[in-house]
């Protein structure tokens, strides 16, 4: 987990989340997604049909990772779909290998805040890893798979505008923006993404996460983003005796990212 792609899994977030309190309030309140270039979108999907009473491992590549500073946009994950089935899962955990954080320099202790990374466990070696174990569906998968099917499993939709649906709640609230026009613009913009989302068979107006015969017994993702280690998706799941045809569908999406900053109108 050493590539920039890996470290930050969510530019919108990571910037947020670093801020101090007040800044991220300010962001909050009066950043307006920008339109971004949809070729700096690298996608990557993949479907398959499940079989009933069979332990399966479906691995999805994530292409345009390991490169300068891409990020993985949120809304990785899969989601299930037949008879009796119906699941939504994003923002899949890390396993694998990871690196501690360094030790702070003596003259300066307070320089770097220290701290254990969640679920990492020592191994044999000395390193650290993360366990498959730790990479399972939890709520927040689930919560955050149902409003990444509802915008069609992009935060942005095929001509660079945010979907809004899937974006980060600072991202969503357009009563919080100052700018009169901006909000009116914005209102536009979601009844008019409102309507077609009902048109459009890939975004779905609700989750009903029901797992029936499915169980999900892997979900997450790992990788250095190296060519002998590529970023991937890992799902493992146990079928029953399945009752209809059942899909499973994988996606990813990584936005080229040249340098370490918010992304600007282009």
């Amino acid at each position: 987990m050493s590539k920039p792609t890996i470290a930050l899994v969510s530019l919108f977030a990571a910037v947020v989340l670093a801020a101090p309190a007040s800044a991220a309030e300010h962001w909050r309140k009066h950043w307006v997604p920008p339109h971004i270039d949809p070729a700096r979108f690298v996608h990557s999907a993949g479907s398959w049909q499940l079989k009933s009473n069979t332990t399966q491992t479906y691995t999805l590549i994530v292409k345009g990772t390991g490169h300068d500073f891409n990020v993985l946009e949120p809304c990785w994950g899969f989601d299930v779909e037949g008879a009796g089935v119906d699941l939504d899962v994003a923002n899949l955990t890390y396993f694998g290998a990871v690196k501690a954080d360094p030790p702070p320099p003596a003259d300066h202790p307070d320089m770097h805040r220290v701290g254990e990374i969640p679920g990492a466990v020592q191994q044999p070696d000395g390193s650290l890893a993360i366990p498959e174990s730790y990479a399972i569906v939890r709520q927040w998968n689930l919560d955050n798979g149902a409003s990444c099917a509802a915008s069609g499993w992009h935060t942005y939709d095929e001509h660079g505008d945010p979907t809004n649906v899937a974006l980060p709640y600072y991202a969503k609230k357009p009563s919080a923006v100052a700018d009169p026009a901006v909000i009116e613009g914005w209102a536009k913009t979601r009844a008019a993404k409102g309507r077609a989302a009902k048109k459009s068979k890939t975004r779905r107006t609700r989750s009903t996460q029901v797992a029936g015969p499915v169980s999900v017994e892997l979900a997450g993702f790992t990788g250095s983003a190296t060519a002998a280690d590529p970023t991937r998706l890992v799902v493992r799941i146990t079928t029953g005796q399945l009752s209809g045809p059942t899909t499973m569908r994988m996606r990813a999406d990584v936005l080229k990212q040249p340098s370490m900053s918010v992304p600007e109108n282009d």
